[in-house]
């Protein structure tokens, strides 16, 4: 029964959980069985008209690579014989701590058994302590439609955001998503998914950047028959085309210095609930990129490995707070040495939910 309530599929699970208190359970069990039930019992008025769920959440952390740059200061360039190069000090390492701070709410409204609509949005603000030319702020929003119940659904829609760097209009991004989401049993759920999405950049300097994404994947979830763990697995295909028609000296027929480019990538992660109110959870990926031209400064075609993994726990001491401590740790791998980096990020979030 939990593992069908894990996965979503609240009706079964209601069925389970009433055949399991029929059972004459102990005390604690019954008060368990009891508190899924009025959980599921909330869930399915929810969905017979419209459910509003929101948060709010604070964090503070220490980022060791705020700006995503190299560690080497000084860098050869091939195409002027190797000669070594002074990098701009914006352009290498940096570390800094920060705060953050994000709100955000979505609404789901049933037309009928099948058929929904949703629209949300989200607020996103990270300041650093001394790098103020980093600091992010974020704004997305998103609607679509819903189709299905129980074993299948469809969700489809369409995105939107803005972001600024250092309280400048840095890219505008703007695509359409779909997912579908199947249960295989009560412990086994498949997802495909797909999203086209747009990268604009504001910036003049930055506009030969300019590209489209195709990303295509699939997903694995498997829940432990007794509803306390849970692990993923995906992976995915992807290419981004360089639009840009302006002409640099880097970039004599348009598009970005190192041209297009596809990539491929996989995903790992898992959970497992430590107690009644604490969760801990680890997720781990990597991608390999691949880029289709010759870079003019460093005469080679642009290839990158990343992987990341990130640690952490979440603790509840009721329904709508929470506490998560997050460790991330990140390698860009890069034969063109400016793309080349790694950071660890530790932050402690503070989020209130709102159901």
């Amino acid at each position: 029964a939990r593992a069908y309530y894990q996965l979503g599929d609240t009706a079964r699970a209601q069925s389970e959980f009433k055949v399991t208190l029929n059972q004459n359970p102990s005390e604690a069990a019954r008060a368990t069985i009891r508190k899924y039930l009025d959980e599921i019992e909330a869930r399915q008025a929810a969905q017979q008209t419209t459910h509003f769920s929101a948060y709010i959440e604070g964090a503070m952390g220490r980022d060791t690579n705020v700006n995503d740059s190299t560690d080497q200061a000084q860098i050869a360039i091939p195409s002027a014989g190797n000669v070594l190069a002074s990098l701009n000090p914006t352009n290498v390492k940096i570390a800094d701590n920060y705060y953050r701070a994000a709100a955000g709410g979505e609404v789901i409204h049933s037309l009928d058994a099948d058929w929904g609509v949703y629209a949300g949005a989200d607020l996103s603000q990270r300041g650093n302590q001394s790098q103020k030319a980093y600091d992010e702020l974020g704004v997305n929003g998103r609607t679509g439609v819903l189709y299905g119940a129980d074993a299948d659904r469809f969700r489809a829609g369409l995105s939107a955001a803005q972001y600024t760097l250092g309280n400048v209009r840095n890219r505008n991004v703007a695509g359409i998503d779909g997912e579908y989401r199947h249960i295989w049993s009560p412990s086994n759920q498949l997802n495909v998914f797909g999203q086209v999405t747009s990268y604009r950049f504001a910036d003049p300097v930055m506009q030969p950047n300019d590209f489209n994404q195709q990303v295509l994947g699939t997903g694995w979830l498997h829940a432990f028959s007794d509803g306390r763990a849970s692990v993923t697995a995906s992976v995915y295909h992807g290419a981004q085309q360089d639009v840009s028609n302006l002409i640099t000296p880097a970039t004599p027929t348009g598009g970005r210095t190192d041209g297009a480019s596809t990539f491929n990538g996989a995903r790992f992660g898992g959970q497992t609930a430590y107690g009644d109110r604490t969760t801990l959870f680890a997720n781990a990926g990597g991608q390999a990129a691949n880029y289709g031209r010759l870079n003019p400064f460093f005469l080679q075609q642009r290839a990158d490995r990343q992987y990341d993994l990130t640690l952490g726990s979440i603790w509840r001491w009721d329904k709508l707070w929470s506490v998560r401590p997050q460790l991330t740790y990140l390698r860009n791998s890069s034969n063109i040495v400016i793309y080349s980096y790694n950071l660890a990020d530790f932050s402690l979030t503070l989020r209130r939910d709102f159901k």
